[in-house]
């Protein structure tokens, strides 16, 4: 979902997907989380209690709006338009409709709630601030390629949760599974791999990110409704071999800030929901949230992955005090000379002593300190600290990373898969449209400091036969004449 461009990459299928719904929980969900995104997007400081005001105000005005289009199959355009118009008026046709459909669940409740925030348009003075709100939640469809995104809808929340869970899935055979397969024994056909599962990839620029932060929360709002749901019903049907939805979130609190996020770390695992979110520090939370949302990350968060680099001196110490502290045994050494004169100046005797001391005590100093954590691993530019109480011991280790480009086996098992991929499938797979590795770059530079030459050899050789067999697309043709 190309939020930029509206263009799907190769190897992969553009997502149409619509906020419009016929259930008015689920309109009001994805409405206020909506709205809310864009309002704190908008303001220097997010987490303010005018912000949530606004967003719960603005609900009334476009939770019922999408439900009327919902009930009446009308395109997002329509409902665009009358956001959009910032105008009271507009919204007749909305009342209309929810008037005719009366009889279907939540919608004389929806209308109630449309009615009263439109009677504050004449009486209360921050009617038009309310109308802004929704113009600016709604504003980003103005673009074409993203109001397109929305036509013709080729995605289902509930399907996309609940994916396949029970069929064979060759993608995942081994080598003895492909083998095995064609016996028809129950005990061989109930130890094959299993499950069908679709991949989300959400993209947008720098540029645009703050811009696109409600369609991405509203998809997330809606996503996270279906897996409760779906969650709900697999207990009651006595069902827990669905796996769960994972979502990887980068740049959180610019490109996804969902007022409910705090409260859904934690109920997420609940509802089938693991969540992996990255923020450069904690100052972004409190922006975004409030001066209290960093303490409930790092309680909901199972493991956090601390990157060299933070400036931020609150999140340091927050991240010092919630490592911890331990006794550490001290000790300290002492040297002590002296030297004089026993009886008169001529007739005494000189005396001279030396000796040593050594002292031992225990304080309570930092786990890992605020520079360390700053500053990052001594010998390793590239570790990460991860904590986590799972971790054992105090909760703290360093990970050594290996760029995928240059550490054993990564590129082997890389270019490995890519030669099954392209011997293996048929000539159609929209896998064999995947962009290859950069791992000729410098005639493989970074490969040579690990492997004898005739490895690297193997390896460039396999990368220019992988290039050869990936069909051309368009996208390669732009990039070769931008080249």
């Amino acid at each position: 979902m190309n939020l930029d461009t509206g263009v799907a990459e190769p190897g992969t299928m553009q997502l149409r997907y619509s906020p419009i719904t016929t259930d008015f929980t689920k309109a009001n969900n994805v409405a206020e989380a909506m709205c809310y995104a864009a309002e704190v997007n908008a303001t220097e400081r997010g987490g303010s209690a005018n912000s949530g005001y606004f967003a719960e105000q603005v609900t009334r005005l476009v939770g019922p709006t999408l439900l009327a289009a919902g009930l009446e199959a009308k395109p997002m355009e329509w409902v665009v338009s009358i956001v959009l118009a910032q105008d009271s008026d507009t919204y007749g046709p909305v009342v209309d409709i929810l008037a005719k459909h009366e009889g279907r669940p939540g919608v004389i409740n929806a209308k109630r709630e449309l009615e009263g925030i439109l009677a504050m348009a004449t009486s209360h003075g921050s009617a038009n601030d309310i109308f802004a709100t929704a113009a600016r939640a709604f504003r980003v469809y103005n673009r074409p390629e993203v109001l397109a995104l929305t036509e013709n809808p080729n995605f289902d929340p509930a399907d996309f949760v609940a994916g396949d869970p029970r069929s064979i899935n060759p993608a995942m055979f081994t080598e003895l599974d492909a083998q095995l397969s064609g016996a028809r024994l129950e005990s061989i056909q109930s130890r094959l791999p299993v499950g069908y599962y679709d991949t989300i990839f959400i993209t947008a620029s720098r540029r645009t990110q703050k811009a696109v932060a409600p369609v991405i929360v509203g998809l997330l709002q809606t996503l996270y409704d279906a897996s409760s749901e779906l969650r709900e019903q697999d207990e009651l049907d006595n069902y827990f071999r669905r796996p769960p939805m994972t979502w990887a979130l980068d740049e959180v609190a610019s490109m996804s800030p969902w007022k409910d996020f705090p409260v859904v770390l934690s109920t997420a695992a609940g509802d089938g929901v693991l969540i992996g979110a990255v923020f450069h520090d904690l100052s972004q939370v409190r922006d975004k949230w409030s001066d209290n949302t960093p303490g409930v990350l790092r309680t909901n968060m199972q493991t956090t992955v601390l990157f060299p680099g933070i400036n931020d001196p609150q999140t340091l110490r927050d991240l010092q005090e919630t490592i911890g502290y331990h006794w550490v045994s001290v000790t300290s050494h002492g040297y002590q000379e002296s030297s004089g004169i026993s009886g008169g100046p001529l007739t005494g005797s000189g005396q001279r002593s030396a000796g040593t001391t050594q002292q031992t005590n225990q304080q309570w100093l930092p786990i890992v300190d605020a520079g360390t954590i700053q500053r990052g691993h001594p010998q390793d530019s590239v570790a990460v600290l991860m904590v986590g109480a799972h971790l054992g011991g105090d909760g703290v280790l360093w990970a050594h990373t290996s760029p995928y480009y240059r550490a054993m086996p990564w590129p082997e098992l890389l270019l490995g898969s890519l030669r099954y991929l392209h011997q293996n499938t048929a000539t159609d797979d929209p896998r064999r449209l995947l962009p290859t590795p950069v791992l000729d770059r410098d005639n493989g530079a970074a490969l040579w400091p690990y492997r004898q030459p005739d490895q690297v050899k193997y390896l460039l050789d396999t990368l220019a036969w992988a290039k050869a067999q990936r069909p051309q697309t368009a996208l390669d043709d732009e990039l070769e004449e931008d080249a």
